[in-house]
Parts: structure tokens; sequence; C-alpha cells
């Protein structure tokens, strides 16, 4: 166990650091894809709906006769038309920004304010201690009037989109901003009460509870 005066969280204290042995799971993560999330919003204006449906249409009329295949490649088939319709006519849906007030110049701020710690940490002196303290009131100062202007423009952003009507993106708004970032737990406890984090063992916990006792319930 070793402390890290390298490390700033803002705070007083160092972060702690530890070595400790774990055993390596042989078993490796099933690749996942993430979903293509198209911008659906995009068809209430102008003609985008009217474009869209003759682009499908347009795109049909290219493939081969699907009587002869089986479901599964016709699907596959027509898929790859609304997809590719979609990117065409309405685009992507734009990720949404976590932190949108965290821009370059606030990156700038928390640099100086981190190097001006590192500086004093490796020399104690009262000028090193005073340039660490006024970069750091620097930066909070920064920091908190950018994220100040964000919710003032989120809030700006609220009462137009409820003037138009838009009633579904504003309480889509209103819930993103009031519960915020939320982390994903997949952890569980199998019958032995061991945590298991890895995918395929939390599925067989699964499986297993509801082979076991769900389903036998149910019939």
């Amino acid at each position: 166990m070793k402390s890290c005066r390298g490390a700033d969280c803002d705070s007083d204290h160092c972060m702690v650091k530890i070595k400790y042995r774990q055993q390596i799971s042989t078993v490796g993560k099933l690749s996942t894809q993430r979903s293509t999330k198209y911008n659906v919003e995009n068809l209430k204006e102008g003609n985008n709906a009217k474009e869209y449906r003759n682009k499908i249409e347009e795109l049909l009329q290219i493939l081969p006769n699907t009587e002869d295949q089986q479901v599964g490649a016709a699907w596959e088939d027509i898929k790859q038309v609304i997809c590719k319709a979609a990117d065409n006519i309405l685009g992507r849906k734009p990720r949404m920004v976590r932190n949108g007030w965290y821009d370059e110049e606030s990156k700038e701020m928390l640099e100086e304010q981190n190097n001006a710690r590192l500086k004093m940490l490796q020399r104690k002196t009262q000028n090193n201690n005073e340039a660490y303290k006024e970069a750091r009131r620097k930066a909070r100062n920064v920091c908190r009037k950018k994220k100040k202007d964000y919710e003032e423009g989120k809030l700006e952003e609220i009462q137009e989109k409820y003037k138009r009507n838009k009633l579904k993106q504003f309480y889509e708004v209103i819930r993103k901003t009031r519960t915020g970032f939320k982390p994903r737990t997949t952890m569980c406890k199998n019958k032995q009460g061991e945590i298991v984090g890895e995918e395929i063992d939390v599925l067989e916990v699964w499986a297993t509870y509801l082979r076991n006792y769900l389903i036998p319930k149910l019939i």
C-alpha cells in the first residue's frame, strides 16, 4: 500500500494505491455490437417522411426475388434496406454529451491547476503554495461559470420545447436532467454466495434461476 500524491481530485487527501492478487478468468467476454439509433425526429420536418418512404420503395425494387429465400435471409435484406434509407434521409441520432459545459478552456485551467499542485508537492515553498491556491481558485471559478451557463441554456431549451408543443422531447430532457448519469451494474451472486461479474457467468446464474425456480412455478 502506498499513497499517490500526484493524483489530483481537488481534495486535501491523497489517493491510496494497493496491490492485490486476482485470478484472471480464461473465459473471453462476448463481443457485443452497439445498436444504431436513428434520428426519427427528422420525420416530422418537411418532406422527410415522404422521402424516407420513397427511398425504401426504391431500394426494395432493386432487391432480388425473395420468394425462394428463407425467412431469415429475406428479413436481413429488408433490414439492410430500411437501415440504408434511414442513414441517407434521417441520419444518426447524436450522442448525448454527459458534461456539456466541459470544453477546452476548462481543460486548460484544470491542467494548470494540476501542474501547480505537482510543483507544490515537489517543493513546498510559500510561492508554490500561493500559486497553487491561485490556480485552483481560477479553475473553480471558470468551471462554476461554465456549468451555470450550461444549466441556464438547458432551461431555455426546455422552455422552448414546451412552447413549441414538443412534449416528448420536453419530458425527455427533464428526465435526463433530473436523473443524470447512472452506472450500469452487471454483477450478481451465484448459489455459493460469490459475486460474479463476467457476462457468461451472470447469464448462467440467471439461466439456473429460471430453470429451477421460475419455470416450474409457471407449469
